[in-house]
This record gives C-alpha cells, sequence and structure tokens, in this order.
C-alpha cells in the first residue's frame, strides 16, 4: 500500500517549517503510525501530525496559527493592563 499523506509541523524553532504542508509517501498506516522509506513514525503528536487530505492538513495549520494568534492577543492585553497598573502606582501603594 502506498499512499501520499500530508504531513504539517506545529511546534517548531524554524518558522519556515511551520508554514508549509509536504506531501509524503507512505508505505504502511495503522491508527497511530505510518511508514515512510521503511523507518515507523508516530501518526500524531503535540507537534506535528500526517493528514490524508492535503485539505486537512491546511485546515489544522490554520485552525493551530488561529489558537497562537488568540492566545497572544491574550497575553498582549494582560501585558497592558499591567503596564498600566505599574504606571499608576504611586508612593503610597
Amino acid at each position: 500500500m502506498n499512499k501520499t499523506m500530508y504531513y504539517v509541523i506545529f511546534g517548531s524553532w524554524n518558522f519556515d517549517a511551520l508554514s508549509k504542508i509536504t506531501a509524503h509517501i507512505v508505505e504502511r498506516e495503522t491508527d497511530s503510525s505510518v511508514w515512510i522509506k521503511g523507518r515507523r513514525r508516530a501518526k500524531a503528536s503535540n507537534k506535528h501530525q500526517y493528514f490524508d487530505t492535503w485539505r486537512e492538513a491546511h485546515e489544522a495549520l490554520q485552525e493551530n496559527q488561529s489558537n497562537k494568534v488568540a492566545s497572544a492577543l491574550r497575553r498582549l492585553e494582560q501585558a497592558k493592563e499591567r503596564f498600566h497598573k505599574i504606571n499608576s502606582l504611586t508612593p503610597e501603594d
């Protein structure tokens, strides 16, 4: 069985790797693993995942980045609140 699956990296220091979907020829597949060039790899982890279709991989990549943006915006708002609180401190506080 040879089929194409699509690989996405969710967590990496390499920005280019985070914005790519790469096709891989999978020789064998189970519920939790794929074999590529004779080597077994986990089908999914918290940092990567293989998908059956390019569209599924693209949607997962979009959702992951959307979640990261939302999280960053929340952290930014919290930092702004702390900054304003610090700026409003007086010697009596």
